[in-house]
């Protein structure tokens, strides 16, 4: 099998050791291959190594999670990414985001193949232990060929450790790398694995089975026994994981972050102020997603609203799909109200030509982004706040010439996904946070459970995994109005709970994709219809970097349309 070219395979691998009760990094050295990884030490710094560079890989604000949220039904670029090709399907083979994500992905494939090349001949270790970090290997490994599989299609294959430059590639198809690469590597990972891991942040057979699952669903030669394979697994993880689902005003709590019972995996984070001079990058999604809620009058950066970048914005179709008389996720998920959180301000306004004054002190309300759209007769009653219709409205015309206080909102300002805030930064400046980065929980798994039961033919079964979902997001007394009946759920009704569900998580231009939604859904987003984008079934994949052809002594073929 030839090997790829590419600078990234190269090993350079920053080590680490294990140490305490968490999967903790502490960078001591990049160290070349060979003696080393035939020790223990050397495996278990190594497959500490991996999971530093997945957790990059798939951190919130990296670009694997721009390409897969982009252009979707349900999220848009904020300002701070609003220029970015990718929202609007015109990205080109030298696209940087793309670029990164296919490094990455080879990056971390290399390192797992020098952990599944050296585990067998390394010494000190137990043939337990080195089954488990063979599995943790072998996870990362199918989880970074899924990407680069269902985001550019045939890509070069090799389970061989890369010591060198070589200058070739091959273009294996898909369907070969999921059967030799991906399956062999998940079903091995889910088999040994342990059920409990005894440090905190490494991978349990749980997630094994999770990735198993999600996989078997992402097929494009899916078969009625893949689905029925993949709902076991996730009965499996629901009935025996010892799991619990959780509020949605719960969940995402910073005091429970990562550990609490409805979390099957996630990338550990350290607080920055325990992670000084240690290099790398701590969790920064608590920017991402908010307003910039600081350049209105009375409001100023702080600790309890966050660092906002405006990068990324849920977008009002999926904001308008949530019934906020019973469902109670806007509620939980997001901030839609904003306090004086500065000494004050003199609010000068008028309104039908008369001119007043309101003084605005801290803890009252500056403004508000609500997700239905005020009156006019409803803002006029509230002269003293700034109120910022949603902008799928018509705006509201002003009753006098000089008004100022109508607003909608824009790339800037708008209902922010509060999932991720950080309050517990050193100070409301600081970047890096704390946060873990949760990647399964269990409310996850009940929605794929519903829907590989629903595509495998038995929608009875496929709506007791369905509706726990949204009794678990009803107000108090509202259960029953929120559950749904047979006749009801479909493939639809599916992909808009995943959108209310995980919003800001997981990759919805996958779900999309592995379920033949994209073209229609793709274009229901603003960025897509301000561009005038026409569809193109060559959006199905991203584009070959051009690094990557320039750099193979072989034709390397870019994809269809690019």
């Amino acid at each position: 099998m030839k090997k790829i070219y590419n600078r990234i395979l190269v090993l350079t691998v920053s080590l680490f050791l294990v140490s305490g009760c968490d999967l903790e990094e502490h960078p001591m050295s990049v160290l070349s291959p060979g003696g080393y990884y035939q020790t223990k030490n050397g495996i278990e710094s190594l497959i500490t190594g991996i999971y530093q560079a997945s957790r990059s890989f798939e951190n919130p604000v990296n670009p694997l999670h721009k390409i897969n949220v982009f252009g979707t039904d349900t999220e848009q670029a904020g300002e701070g990414f609003d220029g970015l090709a990718l929202n609007w399907y015109a990205a080109t083979p030298t696209d940087g985001d793309i670029t990164n994500v296919w490094n990455n992905a080879y990056t971390i494939i290399n390192y797992c193949n020098y952990a599944t090349k050296y585990i067998p001949i390394a010494e000190g270790m137990t043939d337990d232990e080195k089954k488990v970090r063979e599995a943790e290997a072998r996870f990362f490994r199918a989880n970074a060929y899924f990407h680069l599989t269902m985001n550019f299609g045939d890509v070069h294959f090799s389970l061989e450790a890369s010591e060198g430059a070589a200058t070739e590639a091959n273009r294996t198809p898909v369907n070969t790398i999921w059967d030799e690469g991906i399956y062999p590597d998940l079903r091995f990972a889910a088999n040994n694995l342990p059920p409990n891991p005894s440090q905190f942040g490494r991978l349990s057979g749980w997630a094994g089975k999770f990735m198993l699952g999600f996989a078997l669903l992402s097929d494009s030669r899916g078969t009625a026994t893949q689905w029925n394979e993949a709902a076991g697994l996730f009965k499996d993880i629901i009935e025996n994981g010892g799991f619990q689902l959780m509020s949605p005003f719960e969940v995402f709590d910073e005091d429970n972050d990562g550990k609490n019972s409805e979390v099957i995996f996630c990338y550990h984070d350290l607080p920055q102020s325990l992670t000084a001079g240690m290099g790398g990058t701590q969790n920064q999604a608590h920017m991402f997603y908010l307003g910039t809620y600081h350049t209105v009058a009375g409001m100023e950066r702080s600790l309890e609203y966050g660092k906002a970048w405006a990068r990324f914005r849920i977008t009002n179709h999926l904001l308008n799909s949530i019934d906020e008389t019973k469902d109670c996720r806007f509620e939980a998920y997001f901030r839609d109200t904003w306090l004086c959180n500065t000494a004050g301000l003199d609010y000068r306004y008028k309104l039908n030509g008369v001119e007043d004054t309101v003084r605005r002190n801290r803890g009252d309300t500056i403004f508000i982004t609500p997700k239905r759209a005020w009156t006019k007769a409803q803002i006029d009653a509230r002269p003293e706040i700034k109120v910022y219709n949603p902008d799928d409205v018509p705006a509201i015309e002003k009753s006098h010439p000089d008004d100022n206080i109508y607003y909608q909102c824009y790339r800037s300002i708008y209902p922010s996904l509060i999932k991720y805030e950080d309050t517990k930064r050193p100070g409301a400046n600081d970047s890096p946070g704390g946060r873990d980065h949760v990647l399964f929980r269990l409310a996850n798994a009940y929605l794929l459970a519903s829907e590989a039961y629903l595509r495998a033919g038995n929608k009875s079964e496929a709506l007791k995994y369905f509706n726990p979902i949204r009794r678990n997001a009803a107000y108090p007394g509202k259960e029953a109005e929120m559950e749904i009946t047979e006749a009801e759920l479909d493939i639809d009704m599916i992909l808009d709970e995943r959108g209310r569900e995980l919003c800001g998580e997981w990759y919805r231009w996958t779900d999309l994709k592995r379920l033949g939604k994209l073209p229609e859904r793709a274009m229901l987003n603003p960025l897509v219809i301000s561009k005038g984008t026409q569809w193109d079934n060559k959006f199905l994949l991203r584009p070959i970097p051009q690094t990557h052809i320039d750099r193979c002594t072989n034709e390397y073929p870019q994809n269809p349309g690019y």
